[in-house]
């Protein structure tokens, strides 16, 4: 057993937290969303960013509580998308959580990703217990005992 799989052993259910996925890698947003929902997250899975904001614009005001962006979407990238959500009109647009994902972190990156208003972000290929365990902190749900997902 690789040592990713112990730590996520450890790891307790979501209790259905709405998150918006955008990736425009079929197999990727696929896979990403599968997980999610494995550990009891509601996942909206789009393939764009501008299907990232369509989505947002649509729902309701803290539907959702977090929003995981590919940074090298073709159609829209994920800090456009992030900036577009930091400037809409709605009262949760400063407060949900927002994080990228790229598998090409350079240099300059971590300083876009901060400028376009994220809260940080994930390297691909995630490490999932990485990704619940600040989940679990924004959410604030229990991090204790274990589960039956894996």
């Amino acid at each position: 057993m690789t040592e990713e799989m112990k730590r996520l052993k450890k790891i307790e259910h979501f209790h259905g937290e709405r998150v918006l996925l955008a990736d425009d890698d079929d197999l990727n947003r696929k896979a990403v969303r599968w997980i999610l929902q494995r550990y009891g997250l509601s996942v909206d899975a789009v393939s764009g960013g501008k299907q990232a904001l369509e989505r947002y614009y649509a729902s309701a005001e803290y539907e959702y509580q977090f929003i995981l962006l590919d940074i090298s979407m073709h159609d829209m990238n994920g800090c456009d998308t992030a900036r577009a959500i930091r400037n809409a009109h709605r009262r949760d647009s400063i407060s949900v959580p927002v994080y990228a994902a790229s598998a090409y972190v350079l240099e300059y990156f971590y300083q876009d990703v901060m400028r376009a208003g994220m809260n940080g972000y994930f390297e691909k290929p995630f490490l999932y217990s990485e990704l619940f365990q600040q989940m679990h902190e924004i959410f604030n749900v229990s991090t204790g005992g274990g589960n039956t997902a894996v």
